[in-house]
């Protein structure tokens, strides 16, 4: 089986699209010096700043098999603890993970004032303050963002989030007030995500999102018949890559639009497709779970840990620690706290 690092795939990546420079693929994100280091597996980075890497580069993280550090999947579980904790509104806990969030660099930041404005969005009910904070978080990752001047931005999905989060608070901050700038940012962002996300996944699942919030104002100004095509064409993606989340609000939204036309709900297949979906969502999902949660996607990332992966692989080729630790490790004791997960290998512990 072939194993390609994560560096060596950006690398490659970038090389093979002759207008991706280091100075463009890292602005915002880190240094160039960073990247360097990345791309040549010199640097320890967390998942989260290799993902928009990835995903600025059209591929999707979400489909690779990858083989992690105890550090590194730390920080994985502790962002799905502090999502965990906002939406089921335990503050406490959640401002106390926020204020020990590491602050490293753009792309800590930008995460930490993203979910700052989760928790002010969710719990507080603060939609001003959370517009502020993820204003911050945009401009983080991508100083000097303009929608004039979008197609300039090299954007990822997670950031591409950020911008349609901000939108969704706007337009709710604006109530029943007349929503143009939020349609024209809208449009923009959907014309940017078909140009620029090449991956299907990648496209399907904030594609998705966007024609959810463009749908809405439409709604909003009682455009039912364009409300019904855009949100088609979401859960033609979301159908067509096996994709769940985002489906009940877009057949919710479909339903409403549907009723305004005076389709009868029992000749309406999309009334059929929602009350099936709606059942077994409140019988088998998570209560506390939102159905329309910009910050959240449905899939099943692998990630294996390092020293499990070389145990088991040592293991099954009936190797002792003696013999494996022969000219690797200085002694059986460094190879041992490794396979464990109480240490990674660095050149203090490898002779």
């Amino acid at each position: 089986m072939k194993c390609i690092t994560i560096g060596m795939l950006i690398k490659e990546t970038r090389k093979a699209r002759k207008d991706m420079t280091s100075q463009k693929l890292s602005k915002g994100i880190c240094s160039v010096q960073m990247l360097y280091q990345i791309e040549r597996d010199q640097c320890d980075t967390d998942l989260l700043m290799t993902d928009m890497l990835l995903q600025r580069l059209g591929k999707s993280p979400d489909k690779l098999e990858r083989i992690l550090q105890s550090d590194m999947y730390h920080m994985v579980r502790v962002r799905e603890l502090l999502k965990k904790a906002i939406l089921k509104g335990r503050k406490t806990l959640a401002e106390q993970m926020l204020e020990r969030y590491p602050s490293r660099t753009n792309v800590d930041k930008m995460y930490r004032y993203r979910m700052k404005a989760c928790l002010l969005y969710y719990i507080d009910k603060d939609y001003d303050a959370a517009f502020r904070c993820l204003q911050t978080a945009i401009n983080m990752t991508l100083p000097g963002f303009s929608y004039d001047t979008i197609d300039d931005f090299l954007i990822s999905t997670v950031e591409m989030e950020n911008l349609l989060a901000l939108e969704k608070i706007n337009i709710e901050r604006k109530a029943d007030a007349e929503k143009t700038v939020e349609r024209e940012h809208l449009t923009s962002c959907m014309e940017y995500i078909d140009k620029y996300f090449t991956d299907d996944e990648e496209h399907t699942k904030i594609y998705a999102k966007c024609v959810w919030l463009l749908a809405r104002i439409e709604y909003h100004d009682g455009n039912y018949m364009q409300t019904m095509t855009l949100c088609e064409k979401g859960l033609d993606g979301l159908r067509r890559n096996t994709m769940i989340y985002f489906t009940l609000p877009l057949l919710k939204l479909m339903v409403l639009a549907g009723e305004k036309l005076g389709i009868a709900p029992d000749r309406s297949k999309w009334v059929q497709y929602y009350e099936t979906l709606a059942f077994l969502w409140n019988s088998f999902a998570e209560q506390w779970y939102p159905t329309d949660m910009i910050f959240h996607n449905c899939y099943q990332k692998e990630y294996h840990l390092d020293y499990e992966f070389v145990r088991d692989e040592r293991k099954a080729q009936g190797i002792t620690q003696e013999e494996f630790a022969d000219g690797i490790y200085q002694d059986t004791g460094s190879l041992s706290r490794f396979e464990t997960g109480r240490i990674s290998p660095n050149k203090r512990n490898i002779g």
